[in-house]
């Protein structure tokens, strides 16, 4: 079989029918119960007869919402619940404002030190800083949280 897009499907996985099978963006199948003596992590090749139940475009979009929301529908609450506990949050996007502030992390100073970062320009490339004066672009920080919307 031809690869198959990431999303979700009924099909026939190594000659057992009718099984709902999750694929990834790597092109690996997942099963909801195991299938046979092979588990239930599967390569394309060994899944036929795929009828689609829902096909995701992984560019530009949260996917989760969507198929967390059809696995409640047909009755997997329990994988659906799993799915979001284990799901990431978007990712902030930049405040405008200068005097805003948040708590990150940056690839640069100190990997996995939580510090404040407050924004104090809007026109330089590096318009983020922390309280020891490093300056950092919004792509350096890792995981912003916002802490407040402007200073007063």
């Amino acid at each position: 079989m031809s690869a198959l897009a990431p999303g979700l499907y009924r099909a026939t996985v190594r000659g057992v029918a009718d099984q709902i099978v999750i694929v990834d963006d790597c092109g690996l199948g997942h099963t909801m119960a195991p299938v046979a003596a092979a588990g239930s992590r599967h390569n394309v090749c060994d899944i036929t007869d795929a009828r689609p139940l829902i096909v995701l475009d992984m560019k530009g979009m949260n996917p989760t919402p969507i198929l967390t929301g059809f696995l409640r529908e047909v009755g997997y609450d329990w994988l659906a619940s799993q799915i979001s506990s284990q799901t990431k949050p978007a990712r902030i996007p930049e405040p405008p404002r200068v005097g805003v502030g948040v708590m990150a992390m940056s690839d640069v100073a100190d990997p996995g030190q939580v510090r404040s970062w407050t924004r104090f320009s809007t026109i330089l490339l590096a318009n983020w800083i922390d309280a020891e004066g490093r300056k950092r672009k919004w792509d350096d920080l890792i995981d912003p949280t916002l802490i407040r919307e402007c200073l007063s």
